[in-house]
């Protein structure tokens, strides 16, 4: 064998074994998943294909660098060229990866609300006791099931970031069932959306059982978004101790009183109103700022509706 030859050999024989375990071989989801456990997507392949891609690419350059002649030329093209090899084969194994993480995410969201499976004759020792899940409380099996139907509709619109056709099927599942899970995805849509506000409310009443409901990894993710979102509104509550009084923030209807509403706001200026048949109404414009949480108690003066 000529010391080309030999040259040739030593730099190629291992990588060109390697080569076959490279992440070409990654189809994203085991076709053999069944859909009832969470999908398992690995990095690792792509990791080291890239880490071989980049070695032998190193190695291409120091050995024409070292032999700038047709035998360097001869040894360091094909390692050149199986380094890119590798390096393909990386993005194509990240691309597969990446769809198994969409997958594992869809699979992850679709399973936050589970069917209820048939429950065993309760004990007369037990039969008074409270329900379990008091978010099901007078929600019958059939409107479960429609809700989370939309749910998983919701959810895959989602994924694919199609906000608005999401939401809208989130609103629709609330009506079968207002559960937090689906309260949680309906407030992270909003927030894709750009609607804080509108989040805020959402968030707070998707933290009502705590994380038994939502699980803990998403009850985790609620409570940081609600911290994010306090950080960004003002704190805004309306004391109204006079009954029959409407009071309206920014045009829209809050309530009617007596009472005390606590909304959080964008900062900045807003406008209250406050009327009543028989009362002059009370306008005031107000500016809220961040950090600064305001309260109003508002009271009308008797006299002749204009």
């Amino acid at each position: 064998m000529s010391p080309g030859a030999a040259m040739c050999a030593r730099f190629l024989v291992c990588p060109a074994l390697a080569v076959v375990g490279c992440s070409f071989g990654i189809q994203g989801v085991d076709p053999k998943w069944d859909g009832k456990t969470e999908p398992v997507c690995s990095r690792a392949a792509v990791a080291v294909d890239r880490l071989i891609g980049a070695s032998l690419l190193i190695a291409a350059s120091a050995t024409f660098g070292q032999n700038r002649n047709e035998i360097g030329a001869a040894v360091s093209a094909p390692i050149f060229g199986l380094g890119m090899l590798y390096e393909l084969s990386a993005l194509h194994g990240a691309r597969r990866v990446s769809e198994c993480q969409m997958v594992r995410a869809q699979w992850r969201n679709s399973n936050m609300i589970k069917p209820i499976a048939a429950a065993p004759p309760a004990q007369a020792s037990v039969s008074s006791a409270p329900t379990s899940r008091p978010w099901a409380a007078g929600v019958s099996k059939a409107e479960q099931a429609v809700a989370l139907e939309l749910y998983v509709v919701g959810n895959h619109a989602f994924v694919e970031h199609h906000y608005p056709e999401a939401l809208a099927s989130y609103k629709r599942a609330l009506a079968h069932w207002d559960h937090p899970a689906i309260r949680f995805n309906l407030a992270v849509c909003l927030l894709e959306l750009g609607l804080p506000v509108a989040a805020r409310g959402h968030l707070e009443r998707s933290l009502a059982y705590g994380a038994n409901v939502l699980g803990a990894e998403a009850y985790a993710q609620a409570l940081a978004y609600r911290a994010r979102l306090d950080r960004q509104l003002v704190r805004l509550t309306l004391d109204c101790p006079e009954p029959g009084e409407e009071i309206l923030l920014d045009g829209e209807l809050i309530f009617v009183g007596p009472g005390q509403v606590t909304r959080f706001v964008l900062p900045g200026e807003h406008r209250v109103v406050a009327s009543k048949l028989g009362y002059l109404p009370a306008i005031k414009r107000i500016v809220l700022v961040v950090g600064q949480p305001e309260t109003y108690q508002i009271r009308l003066d008797p006299g002749a509706a204009p």
